[in-house]
């Protein structure tokens, strides 16, 4: 005689004895779980540059930096200021971006690039 499958889903009240029923329905918890995952990560796409427009251009300015390279040698790494320079492009202010690391203006349009390209793939697993 075959071994009988259960699913046991909310404490422990067996659901079914079907082995294809239950792997249907883990599909479909799946799928659910998936789309809830697509709409969270839709919400960071946008989520993210609506804040760091609401903050003001300066908010990163000031601080201790967090740069290995000027933590252990006390030296400034070709990436530091990176964060703020691409902070104060969100805020147009392209004379502060240039003074805290001029190759803000190539990263930044990369950034924006990949981040608009990863927003649009998550749009399209959404509606289809």
């Amino acid at each position: 005689m075959p071994a009988q499958h259960s699913s046991t889903l909310f404490f422990g009240a067996s659901t079914t004895k079907f082995p294809a029923a239950e792997a249907a329905g883990t599909y479909l918890l799946i799928m659910e779980k998936t789309k809830i995952f697509l709409v969270l990560r839709l919400l960071f796409w946008v989520g993210v540059p609506i804040v760091l427009l609401l903050l003001p251009a300066t908010f990163f300015d000031n601080g201790r930096a967090i740069c290995p390279s000027v933590l252990l040698l006390d030296l400034e790494c070709p990436g530091c200021g990176i964060t703020r320079a691409c902070m104060h492009l969100i805020h147009f202010d392209f004379e502060g971006a240039f003074d805290y690391n001029m190759l803000s203006f190539i990263v930044f349009p990369i950034l924006a690039y990949h981040w608009a390209k990863w927003f649009w793939e998550d749009w399209q697993k959404i509606r289809a």
